[in-house]
């Protein structure tokens, strides 16, 4: 089965706060991969859960970029919720989105270039994976600093969030 993006499913600016939730657009089936974006205005500690126990892991989890994900084992429906919950209190946004076609996802490579840049093209530099049917995320996050940048030809934006 071909890797799919099956939609975005949650959506928040968060603004200055501890911790964030939202509930799904649509259900989340058994099965899909969802991935959290978390955009944060200063690095520090983040984790992500839901209203249904599944297992969060962290892919990327330093500085002001963070990304998430969970093998969904148990369905969370419209009116369950994922949070998002920060170390300290700040300005931040998140985003989930779901995919179909993944089953077991792991952290098969990291990105070359985590730092913070002041570029409308920013670059996490290559990364290598061991499987060619690898989904690749990426996340940025610019406090406002500078114009949202676009993905390059053959990538698909995903929901965009300002912090």
């Amino acid at each position: 089965m071909a890797i799919a993006l099956v939609g975005n499913r949650t959506n928040v600016n968060a603004a200055q706060a501890g911790s964030s939730t939202g509930s799904p657009s649509s259900a989340i089936a058994v099965g899909n991969l969802v991935v959290v974006r978390v955009g944060i205005r200063a690095s520090q500690t983040v984790t992500v859960s839901d209203s249904k126990g599944n297992t969060w892991q962290s892919a990327v989890s330093t500085g002001r970029a963070q990304i998430f994900y969970s093998n969904i084992t148990t369905s969370i429906g419209t009116t369950d919720t994922i949070t998002v919950s920060l170390g300290a209190t700040d300005y931040f946004a998140w985003a989930a989105d779901e995919f179909s076609g993944i089953s077991n996802a792991v952290v098969d490579g990291t990105p070359a270039n985590n730092q913070t840049v002041t570029s409308t093209t920013p670059s996490s530099g290559n990364t290598t994976t061991t499987n060619a049917a690898d989904l690749l995320i990426g996340c940025e996050e610019n406090a406002g600093t500078y114009t949202q940048s676009s993905p390059g030809t053959s990538w698909t934006a995903l929901a965009v969030n300002s912090v």
